[in-house]
């Protein structure tokens, strides 16, 4: 085993137990955090939950790169190695100091062990992916386009939905377009190309894959809050679009009695207009929007500065708590 091997491994554990902390925090908050964000205007709500299907792991990669800061200027920078105050027993994550090959062979059990675990929650929807994937590219084969950006399926099925995740398009039934008038029709597209814009798909995708890391039931609950805010995020943009909230409000109505869905097979690649949480998006639309606050990266920043600042902490305290696991 490379001596660069049992360091990976290592950082690799220390990534999933800062995961399986701040997967735990989510779940522990996430009661009293839930009404905080109702409050927020859907597309920052949208934001903010995206970070925390995503925040185990951000966080286990944010961990693995402060570990890794004070040992790359320590290679650049001799002087700055702060290895020698340590004990010889000691675990170091550090590109100068690698851990020895017998502590890479515990990590490894731990890891495979972590990935594993993680692989299976994750295989029934990869699966469902693959075969959403294949479907949508055989249905869009067979449609044509009917605007800019929209296709239209030959089907007395009612749908509407923006599909694909890198190169989304819109597909709209013809069932839908003869059963609803041209007000309700013009809502529906206006949502649907707001799905388009934001990248719906592609977040749902992402998110997903962030919330492999949390409880199931805390998983379930951030994807559906964020649902709903995607939705409402969409309705906000349309009611913007056509000057008319109350007319993105009906079609939302209208569409309810015709309850249509994108097909089963694809909804797992879609991104639809459809009757879900009904109540809460039409009293969204008849209320006072709530104001979006402008763009900032300072947040940004801040958090990156807060990491240099952190780092040194941050490594010392993971070396210390892998070194206690490696002697259990």
């Amino acid at each position: 085993m490379s001596t660069g091997s049992p360091l990976a491994l290592w950082l690799g554990v220390a990534a999933v137990l800062a995961a399986a902390l701040v997967a735990v925090v989510t779940a522990l908050a996430w009661p009293r955090l839930q009404p905080s964000l109702l409050r927020l205007a859907p597309a920052r709500r949208a934001r903010v939950l995206t970070t925390l299907c995503l925040a185990p792991l951000g966080s286990g990669v944010v961990l693995a790169l402060a570990c890794l800061l004070p040992s790359l200027c320590a290679a650049l920078w001799p002087a700055l190695d702060h290895c020698t105050h340590h004990a010889d027993e000691h675990l170091h994550l550090c590109l100068v100091h690698p851990p020895a090959a017998v502590l890479g062979l515990i990590a490894a059990v731990l890891g495979v062990t972590a990935l594993a675990l993680v692989l299976l929650r994750g295989a029934p929807g990869l699966v469902r992916l693959v075969r959403a994937h294949r479907t949508l590219a055989r249905l869009h084969d067979a449609t044509a386009p009917a605007e800019l950006g929209v296709r239209s399926v030959d089907t007395d099925a009612a749908f509407s939905f923006a599909g694909g995740a890198l190169r989304p398009t819109i597909y709209l039934s013809s069932g839908l377009r003869s059963r609803l008038s041209p007000p309700a029709l013009a809502a529906v597209l206006a949502h649907e190309r707001a799905h388009v814009r934001r990248r719906d798909v592609l977040r749902r995708h992402v998110a997903r894959l962030g919330a492999l890391l949390h409880g199931p039931g805390t998983a379930r609950a951030l994807l559906s809050a964020l649902e709903l805010a995607c939705e409402q995020a969409c309705d906000e943009e349309a009611a913007a679009a056509l000057g008319d909230r109350v007319q993105v409000a009906q079609a939302i109505v209208a569409v309810a009695r015709l309850a249509p869905r994108p097909p089963p097979a694809l909804a797992v690649m879609a991104a639809g207009f459809t009757a879900d949480a009904l109540t809460q998006r039409v009293t969204a639309l008849l209320a006072t929007p709530t104001p979006e606050p402008a763009a900032s990266r300072r947040s940004l920043a801040l958090a990156a500065a807060a990491l240099v600042v952190l780092a040194p902490a941050l490594h010392h305290a993971t070396e210390t708590v892998l070194s206690l696991l490696a002697r259990t």
